[in-house]
């Protein structure tokens, strides 16, 4: 677990991953509580991040974002401000892998337009 100095607005830790599911219900109830009153605001996204399955915080009185990425199964989670969530992101390289897979299968689409248009 690593912590993060947050205004009094804020949690008072982030969590470099959810060690259990009870850690992250507890957690939860604490974020929908502060979303509910208003401490908390979603932030809009373009799809770039929810399809990596983060959701982004924004706090209403420093204005500090904070990514969510949920547990699931064998990956733990996370909830950091968003310099250390994308650190900790390029640490595991998944951010990375993702843009590597995009544009190996944006060279695949133009080999096989090229092929097409020669066998055509």
């Amino acid at each position: 677990m690593t912590k993060n100095q947050m205004c009094n607005n804020c949690f008072d830790k982030g969590f470099k991953n959810f060690e259990t599911q009870k850690e992250f219900e507890d957690f939860d109830i604490l974020l929908t509580k502060k979303f509910g009153k208003g401490q908390l605001n979603y932030v809009k996204d373009d799809g770039v991040y929810l399809k990596f399955g983060y959701s982004i915080y924004q706090c209403s009185e420093c204005g500090t974002n904070w990514w969510l990425s949920t547990p699931d199964i064998a990956w733990r989670g996370f909830f950091l401000d968003e310099k250390n969530a994308i650190k900790l992101l390029d640490e595991l390289g998944l951010e990375k892998r993702s843009r590597k897979i995009g544009c190996l299968l944006f060279f695949l689409i133009v080999v096989c337009l090229i092929i097409y248009l020669i066998v055509n």
